[in-house]
C-alpha cells in the first residue's frame, strides 16, 4: 500500500492470510477462526444406527456428486438440521462452561464448513473458483466495447483474453485432478 506522498507504507500491521492461531484473530475462512457453532466440527459419527452427523456427511456428498451449486447444498444442509438434528441436539460448549439446547447451525456455518474447513469435498471449493471465473467473464464481457464508437478497449480486451485462458488452464488442471482423483478410487476400491 502507498501512502498519500507515493511512498510504500512500511508501518503497516500485516497478519497471515490463514492462521493457525484458535484465537479467531486472522477471521479466516475456517470455522476454527470464527466464533459460530459448528455441528460437522463439533460431533463426529456414533455407532448408532440413528446417526445424524454421518447422515449429514451422506447428504453433502451425495450433492458435491451431483454437482450441485453450494447455495442449493447449504440449503439442504440446513433444513435437514433444523427437522432431523436440532430439536434433540444438546451441545457442551468446553471453553465457555455451558450446555447450549438446540443450537444453531447457521447457513453460513455450514457453507463455511463445506467449502473452506473440510477437505472431504474438494469439488466444492473448486466449483467455487469456477464460479469466479464464469462470473468474472461474463461481467468483463460486458464492459469492452465502447458503446459511444464501437470500438474494442484494447486493455479491457486484453484483461479479458487474460481471465479466459487462466480459467482455461483451471479447467486443464480440474479435468486432470479429476481423473487423477477418479482413478485412485477405482484402484483402491479393487483392493
Amino acid at each position: 500500500m502507498m501512502t498519500d506522498d507515493g511512498h510504500e507504507d512500511l508501518h503497516r500491521t500485516m497478519g497471515p492470510v490463514y492462521s493457525l492461531e484458535v484465537s479467531g484473530a486472522s477471521a479466516g475462512p475456517t470455522c476454527a477462526q470464527h466464533g459460530e457453532f459448528c455441528f460437522l466440527c463439533n460431533f463426529s459419527a456414533s455407532e448408532d444406527q440413528d446417526d445424524p452427523w454421518s447422515d449429514i456427511i451422506d447428504v453433502i456428498g451425495a450433492l458435491a456428486e451431483e454437482n450441485k451449486e453450494i447455495a442449493t447444498i447449504v440449503k439442504i444442509v440446513h433444513q435437514n438440521y433444523e427437522q432431523n438434528v436440532r430439536p434433540t441436539l444438546s451441545y457442551t460448549d468446553a471453553a465457555a462452561g455451558i450446555t447450549i439446547e438446540h443450537p444453531e447451525w447457521s447457513k453460513d456455518a455450514i457453507r463455511r464448513h463445506i467449502v473452506f474447513t473440510s477437505t472431504q469435498w474438494p469439488s466444492l471449493f473448486s466449483n467455487v473458483c469456477e464460479n469466479i471465473f464464469v462470473s468474472m467473464i461474463a461481467l468483463q464481457s460486458k464492459h469492452v466495447k465502447d458503446m459511444d464508437t464501437e470500438d474494442v478497449d484494447e486493455e479491457r480486451r486484453k484483461a479479458l483474453v487474460d481471465t479466459m485462458m487462466k480459467y482455461s488452464q483451471f479447467q486443464r488442471n480440474r479435468a486432470s485432478t479429476f481423473h487423477l482423483s477418479k482413478n485412485t478410487k477405482q484402484a483402491s476400491s479393487r483392493i
